[in-house]
């Protein structure tokens, strides 16, 4: 029995034009990333890569049709991806490793073979995703209406590379999202079935890091979140170590549906409904394990475990607000649709869920997520 792996390589780097002569970037290495992120020096540095902007090629979070664009510009004779932004291109760029001729449906067949062409390095400037360590690429599939996972250990990367500054250009609102989804990752590996005594230590770390960060930011003011940066960074990378090896449950299955009809951005969906989650788990006497983690998250807090819940929102509150998912679009005769998809269709997410959960309780959960 398999019970934990990591597979990528971990670096530190202070800066891009570091990153250029570590890793000693140059011609047969194709560089997906975004204007906003890679310019002047940083880019001068990367002595004559060929880039690809990844905002040529569409906005908003990854589709077929955009990956598809992007296999067809990007060099067949390439031999590195090297990506540098936030989950959406570290995502796209998993499947640039892969043959440019195969469709990328196939790829989500159980039985699809994967064989992987070139290195890949990714390098995080998102404190949330956790991509960077894991061997899934998310994107929505437009013919078919389905926001899902590719999932093989062809989209390992070779190496993750940590750059703490690179998180100075987010904007307060991704940051806020991005860490959230961070603690999502890191609770919901902690509950899932598949979760080993090896894989929860990196999730316990990671909600560590980042509860203790988020008291921190509640006493001096979000505006000092940089000061942080740096373990905000770390907590990410160990909760993708976590879900990479656990899976995450419920709040990703039931986030896919949301964020794909009304184009939510991932850490947001997952923040409507992380709590009425939890809260379901424990109305459905979610037994050792979520005592367990009540526990963890009581000493992270300093609470009491029964306030654990009452105290976490509070504090994601202080640190960012949450809208519900009814002023993100989405409408209660929308909840059926959602039930009918998570059940249908996200079958490898809800076999995570920390207990069993029935289409009543699902529908529950939407509700009170609205």
């Amino acid at each position: 029995m398999k019970l934990f792996s990591v597979n990528t390589a971990i670096y530190s780097c202070r800066c891009l034009e570091e990153l250029a002569s570590e890793f000693a970037v140059g011609s047969g290495d194709v560089i997906l990333t975004s204007r906003h992120t890679l310019s002047g020096t940083a880019l001068d540095a990367m002595n004559g890569a060929w880039v690809i902007w990844r905002e040529d090629y569409g906005k908003g979070e990854p589709t077929d049709t955009m990956v598809d664009a992007i296999r067809a510009a990007c060099p067949r004779d390439a031999k590195r991806i090297i990506a540098i932004g936030g989950g959406s291109i570290m995502d796209m760029a998993k499947l640039l490793v892969l043959p440019p001729d195969k469709p990328l449906e196939s790829f989500l067949a159980p039985d699809a073979e994967f064989t992987r062409e070139r290195k890949l390095i990714l390098v995080p400037t998102t404190c949330g995703t956790g991509s960077e360590m894991t061997n899934i690429s998310i994107i929505t599939f437009t013919g078919i209406h389905f926001k899902g996972g590719i999932v093989s250990d062809a989209l390992y990367a070779d190496a993750a590379v940590l750059i703490p500054s690179l998180l100075e250009a987010l904007p307060f609102k991704a940051f806020a999202a991005s860490l959230i989804d961070a603690l999502i990752h890191s609770v919901e590996s902690y509950i899932s079935p598949r979760a080993t005594a090896l894989s929860r230590m990196f999730s316990t770390r990671a909600a560590e890091l980042i509860i203790g960060g988020l008291r921190t930011l509640a006493e001096r003011g979000n505006d000092r979140r940089m000061e942080l940066a740096e373990n905000f960074l770390l907590a990410s990378t160990l909760a993708g170590i976590a879900f990479g090896n656990a899976g995450c449950g419920a709040v990703h299955a039931m986030s896919y549906p949301f964020g794909e009809k009304y184009h939510v951005p991932h850490g947001l969906s997952n923040y409507c409904l992380f709590l009425p989650v939890l809260r379901a788990y424990k109305h459905a006497g979610g037994g050792e394990v979520l005592s367990s983690l009540e526990k963890m998250l009581g000493a992270a807090m300093e609470c009491a475990p029964e306030k654990v819940y009452d105290d976490l929102e509070a504090l994601l509150e202080g640190f960012y607000p949450r809208c519900g998912m009814g002023a993100l679009g989405a409408y209660k005769e929308d909840i059926p649709a959602f039930v009918s998809d998570v059940q249908a269709k996200q079958g490898r997410l809800i076999a995570n869920a920390c207990v069993p959960l029935n289409a009543e309780q699902l529908t529950e959960i939407y509700k009170k997520s609205m």
